[in-house]
């Protein structure tokens, strides 16, 4: 999580994803080299973007140190988490349509990523685990590609 439209709208469909399965929703933030807060700071506003979704599902903060993707790839395997989801770009410049931590991400980890497409607003989860329509996230098999099938 790191404040961005994208990342926000990752953060709404996967909090949805959670209330809607019974589980636990970790918001992770890891602090860069570029961050001109303390991480402490940090923290404080990290659990301010998270407190519209407390109570509706268990639901922790975790801010360290460190590039993003190494942090949120770490965080999934010591908690055992089930899944990613993260949005497709965050608060760089670049011109194209994965962000460098989402394409680091990719990489890194070893859970299977949800990349939320953008200009996607979540919506109450309906008929399964993956909204239908322009509301699925783009699905990526084992080779990172765009290809894999949705299970109901």
């Amino acid at each position: 999580m790191d404040g961005s439209d994208h990342s926000r709208a990752a953060l709404r469909w996967a909090a949805d994803l959670a209330a809607a399965v019974g589980g636990e929703l970790v918001v992770v933030h890891a602090v860069g080299l570029l961050e001109h807060m303390a991480p402490a700071d940090r923290g404080a506003e990290v659990e301010t973007w998270c407190r519209p979704f407390r109570g509706r599902s268990r639901l922790r903060t975790v801010v360290r140190d460190g590039p993003p993707s190494l942090v949120i790839a770490a965080v999934a395997e010591e908690l055992g988490c089930d899944l990613i989801v993260v949005g497709t770009r965050g608060v760089g410049l670049a011109p194209r349509s994965l962000g460098s931590t989402t394409l680091a991400l990719l990489e890194d980890a070893h859970r299977p990523v949800v990349v939320l497409p953008p200009g996607r607003r979540s919506q109450a989860l309906s008929g399964g685990l993956i909204p239908p329509g322009p509301e699925r996230p783009t699905p990526l098999g084992p080779d990172r590609t765009a290809g894999a099938h949705w299970a109901r």
